[in-house]
C-alpha cells in the first residue's frame, strides 16, 4: 500500500461521494486505500457509501467526536 486515504463525514454525502470519486479518478497509478470515518451521521445510512463504493474501508462511529 503505497497511500492511505482517510476521509471524516458528518452528514456530507454527496459531498464525500463527490470527493471518493474524484480520487478513483486521478489517482490511477497509486496502489491506495481509502478509510471513510461517519461520525454518527443522521442524514443516510453510511452503508450507502460501501453501496456505491464497495472498495473503500467503513468505520462508523456511534458518535461526532469531531476531527480528531
Amino acid at each position: 500500500m503505497q497511500l492511505s486515504i482517510i476521509i471524516i463525514n458528518y452528514n456530507t454525502f454527496t459531498l464525500t461521494c463527490n470527493c471518493i470519486q474524484s480520487i478513483y479518478d486521478r489517482l490511477t497509478e497509486v496502489d491506495f486505500e481509502i478509510v471513510l470515518v461517519d461520525n454518527a451521521s443522521v442524514e443516510c445510512d453510511p452503508h450507502f457509501f460501501i453501496n456505491k463504493f464497495p472498495d473503500i474501508r467503513l468505520v462508523i462511529s456511534p458518535v461526532n467526536s469531531g476531527f480528531t
